[in-house]
């Protein structure tokens, strides 16, 4: 079972990409888009035009944490799995990666299906349906960003 986009305030505001119930656990996946080469380190990634961005492991952690503190308030005890998700096949990493366990490439995408089974369907989505109700919206707060035509 999963759901997507999920937003919670606990401490911070934080948005999780997707959130996966699976056989009693939990797997929550902070996904990335970016294109071109990149060095990842643990506080920052660096675009091969030396721009340095915020680790996306720093996002990850703040979930992990934000998640652990959701599993608390309704007495749930349940491992939490998190996965740094790399999408676009254009996307290469230069440098070695920390925590490589918790980073998927595009090309290992086909390791989803074994890391997700679930043999307990039922008690999954009611676990999901539980952390669910603990989602608090606060991307409304944002104004849109407004797009303006290109005209040659």
């Amino acid at each position: 079972m999963f759901s997507h986009n999920l937003e919670f305030v606990s401490s911070n505001a934080v948005q999780i990409d997707f959130l996966i119930v699976h056989n009693s656990q939990i797997s929550i996946l902070e996904v990335k888009h970016y294109y071109g080469d990149f060095e990842i380190y643990d506080n920052y990634i660096k675009s091969s035009s030396y721009k340095r961005y915020t680790s996306p492991f720093v996002q990850l952690y703040k979930a992990k944490n934000t998640l652990q503190s959701i599993l608390q308030e309704i007495n749930l005890n349940l491992p939490i799995n998190h996965y740094l998700v790399f999408s676009n096949p254009t996307f290469t990493l230069r440098n070695h990666i920390p925590n490589r366990s918790q980073v998927l490439l595009r090309s290992e995408f086909y390791k989803f299906p074994k890391l997700f089974q679930s043999q307990q369907i039922d008690k999954d989505k009611q676990i999901l349906q539980q952390i669910i109700a603990k989602q608090q919206i606060f991307s409304h707060r944002f104004k849109p960003v407004e797009r303006v035509a290109f005209n040659k």
